[in-house]
């Protein structure tokens, strides 16, 4: 009998470390978002999004505007920068996807680490299991967006974040967009 209430302690203790070791220890605040524009066209508009703050939450609202289809003569690189005291002297990151074709992004990564956090708060189309090709031209709306952080690693370092993303048609970007989140502990 003793030795079953010592294994269900146990049992209890391992529970709590292990929740705690896995609870995610910091917040993510969006700062803002900005339009990158293109080297000669601009086929990518986010100029209408903007962060606003409902509470202790920020997100992301407004529009985008894709003025083309986009298909696979397209292609799409993310990069991601970091400033540890906030101060706008970032530092490069290894965390960036090289340029591949569009489809090949939204179909994979965009679906997979992007796309959860745009569910119901979005109009741009939900990513089918068989993919997505071309990318529709159209004026989207986010509404509301926050970062669902399930996939993150816990390790982030705590500062201001940078990450962008620049769409191409061959070597000549034509577009994209920076978004800055702020990476604070929780308390």
């Amino acid at each position: 009998m003793q030795s079953q209430i010592l294994m269900i302690y146990a049992l209890n203790i391992f529970t709590l470390v292990w929740i705690f070791a896995h609870a995610k220890d910091y917040v993510f605040i969006f700062d803002r978002v900005e339009n990158i524009k293109g080297d000669k066209k601009d086929l990518l508009d986010c100029t209408a999004l903007k962060v606003i703050r409902k509470g202790s939450n920020y997100f992301i609202n407004g529009t985008y505007t894709l003025r083309d289809v986009f298909d696979n003569s397209f292609s799409v690189d993310l990069t991601t920068a970091y400033s540890p005291l906030g101060d706008s002297r970032f530092i490069k990151q290894p965390f960036q996807l090289k340029k591949r074709p569009v489809c090949c992004f939204y179909n994979t990564t965009y679906k997979n680490h992007i796309e959860p956090s745009f569910m119901k708060h979005s109009d741009f189309p939900i990513i089918p299991p068989e993919g997505l090709c071309p990318l529709p031209k159209g004026t989207f709306y986010i509404n509301e967006v926050s970062i669902v952080d399930d996939n993150l690693p816990s390790h982030l370092g705590r500062g201001l974040w940078r990450l962008e993303e620049r769409l191409y048609k061959g070597n000549e970007c034509v577009g994209g967009v920076r978004v800055f989140v702020q990476i604070k502990d929780k308390h």
